[in-house]
């Protein structure tokens, strides 16, 4: 079958205004990949013309409702998710999210394709699927998982038909539905750089613990005080027991052992570090969710939160849905240098990944999506590095397909070219994700300390009231500054979105690799952070940087945060005096607060970009402070960094 509705869309945007904000940061997007970006700052004929194609799209069947969610925090306004089909099948990640006022369209944000060319018939079906899906990953599908039949957007302004699973190493697959080759691979998991929280709780000073008392003379790290469950497990630095805990399963039934996983103490004072303060942690981040965003913990709904602490990796992460200890999700804290990752700033980190990817789950039927086949662009036909020029078409590229692994052999790979210029991209949905864990982790340092000034709006060196041990709060071991954008621990200093090389492996899948480009130039080989060579061992593989692995997810994402530190301190640390900010304003610094948790929360679509992201911030923005200096710094912040106010037309 071939598609009928290859020109639909074309049609239909006869007569609307194509926005085109953020540019100055942002790649261009492809032909045929359209940014739908209209409200508070489109004039009213764009918005209704914006509303009449999406209205056109779903009587045509090319957009269905998903969704329809009531707002916590405006009474007035309705969210609905339409998801972008094609000849009946879902355009992954395509998509609008509108938001309606009585009934009355007030904004609309998303991504659309058009001129999809491709068939939509499988030559071979969903349970033949299974084992090839199984094959190319060499491990079986998550428990509960079908493949899912899509159309892929794929770097290039291409499409493929695919089936699309997650697998059991917590990645999901998509195989060509026709051929059956590997397509594209993702994590489904949100990591962390390895030094974030080191030795958090290692300085003595008794925190308040809610535990739950078992027997007469034993206590576990319960906490049934909160309406939401928090129970903290230990996997003891055990392999097995780390596999077991954080293994896919039915939701609902339990992975775990009681008395093998669940940490005790006799007397009720606790001497478990890792324990303690990831408990206590998650009982704050619980309480700053609920009061200040009347968010019921993870899912919205106040289900059970895990934690597996003492776990035998070198990082921190969140696994979503259906791994876990009861299958629905797990937070997960590894070690490094010896201590135990269990700050503050990390676990909001790690806790407002969670709450993303479930919100975004119920609005739009679908987990976040990176962003890498609608960002993508071209660089140069060649680049000169380490006294040679490489041009695309000959050059191998290194590569680490495994962000896991410490360190690796890394394989090389040739540079992915279009008209024989290195095709460039960058992980923006990921990026997204980070900078909202940062802004969040950031806020509630804000509120537990101040923290010294030296220390504040920099990832990773300032938690819950004291700094970390070895790090006197200085930058130079810092994960990453929403003070200093693109600045890293390792002190690089980047200006501009910074974009990746991509490879390409025999199956036509693409990979990162660790040459960045600003502005399409060449910039050189993404080095990893100098914290992590001092961890390998003398026979280890020098690993590449998490930025060069995740597409730059954390230098890209500080172009968001850094919104955050402008609207709440404006702008003399950057240069930008005329950006006074909000101070000390505790009402003012509540409400962008709040304009960010809702921009993800109630706007955001499936595909992230910063172009979204930026677009959602000035919608929210609009919604909650219309008028008001919440608004301007807000403004003010997102032209500082790239995104102005876009044209009427």
């Amino acid at each position: 079958m071939r598609t009928a509705s290859r020109f639909a869309i074309a049609a239909a945007l006869t007569g609307v205004a194509l926005l085109a904000a953020g540019q100055e940061v942002t790649s261009q997007r492809l032909p045929g990949i359209v940014s739908v970006s209209a409200g508070s700052a489109t004039n009213l004929d764009a918005l209704r013309d914006w509303d009449g194609l999406v209205d056109r799209m779903t009587r045509d069947g090319n957009l269905a409702l998903v969704s329809r969610r009531g707002d916590a925090t405006l009474p007035t306004r309705t969210h609905e998710y339409l998801a972008q089909y094609n000849d009946g099948v879902p355009v992954l990640g395509g998509g609008v999210a509108r938001q309606l006022d009585r009934g009355a369209t007030v904004s609309l944000l998303g991504t659309l394709h058009e001129g999809i060319d491709i068939g939509t018939t499988p030559a071979f079906s969903g349970a033949e699927a299974v084992a090839r899906l199984e094959q190319a990953a060499g491990v079986p599908l998550a428990y509960g998982q079908t493949p899912r039949l899509g159309i892929l957007p794929k770097s290039g302004a291409s499409y493929a038909l695919t089936y699309s699973a997650l697998m059991e190493n917590a990645r999901e697959y998509h195989i060509d539905a026709v051929s059956g080759a590997l397509v594209h691979t993702r994590l489904a998991v949100d990591l962390q750089q390895p030094a974030i929280g080191t030795g958090y709780g290692r300085g003595g000073g008794l925190r308040k613990m809610s535990t739950t008392r078992v027997t007469a003379r034993e206590y576990i790290a319960v906490d049934i005080l909160r309406p939401a469950e928090i129970i903290t497990l230990s996997a003891g630095h055990d392999l097995p027991d780390y596999e077991r805990l954080t293994a896919s399963r039915m939701a609902g039934t339990v992975g775990w052992i009681d008395d093998d996983d669940m940490p005790k103490d006799r007397d009720n004072e606790w001497h478990q570090h890792a324990v303690v303060d990831t408990h206590v942690n998650m009982g704050i981040i619980y309480d700053y969710f609920n009061e200040v965003f009347n968010w019921s913990g993870i899912d919205g709904m106040n289900g059970r939160i895990f934690a597996v602490v003492n776990a035998p990796v070198r990082r921190t992460f969140a696994m979503y849905p259906p791994f876990g200890p009861e299958g629905n999700g797990v937070f997960v804290f590894g070690s490094n240098l010896g201590s135990s990752i269990t700050g503050m700033e990390t676990t909001a980190q790690e806790m407002m990944h969670g709450v993303t990817h479930a919100a975004v789950m119920a609005r739009t039927g679908g987990a976040p999506m990176d962003d890498m086949a609608v960002s993508h662009s071209l660089g140069p036909m060649s680049i000169e590095w380490d006294g040679e020029t490489h041009t695309c078409g000959s050059a191998m590229l290194p590569v680490m397909v495994d962000p896991f692994a410490p360190a690796i052999d890394m394989e090389m790979l040739p540079a992915a070219c279009d008209g024989g210029r290195f095709m460039l991209a960058s992980d923006q949905g990921r990026a997204v994700r980070e900078a909202w864990g940062d802004v969040m982790g950031e806020a509630l340092d804000q509120r537990l300390g101040p923290p010294p000034a030296s220390c504040r709006y920099q990832v990773g060196v300032y938690v819950g009231g004291s700094t970390i041990a070895g790090t006197n709060c200085t930058e130079n071991r810092a994960a990453r500054s929403i003070r200093r954008p693109h600045w890293t621990g390792n002190a690089r200093h980047i200006d501009g979105l910074v974009e990746f090389a991509l490879a390409m492996d025999e199956d036509g899948a693409y990979h990162y690799s660790p040459f960045y480009f600003v502005g399409g130039e060449f910039q050189g080989f993404m080095e990893p952070d100098v914290r992590v060579l001092e961890q390998l061992e003398d026979d280890d593989t020098v690993p590449l940087s998490h930025d060069a692995v995740l597409g730059g997810a954390y230098l890209n994402s500080t172009i968001i945060s850094h919104i955050y530190f402008l609207a709440v301190e404006g702008g003399q640390a950057v240069g930008l005096d005329d950006l006074p900010g909000v101070q000390n304003d505790e009402d003012a610094i509540e409400m962008i607060e709040q304009v960010f948790f809702r921009a993800m929360t109630d706007l955001m679509p499936q595909a992230m970009s910063l172009e979204a992201a930026a677009e959602a911030l000035r919608q929210s923005a609009a919604d909650l402070a219309g008028g008001t200096a919440v608004q301007d710094r807000i403004e003010e912040g997102l032209t500082a960094v790239g995104f102005p106010t876009p044209a009427s037309e």
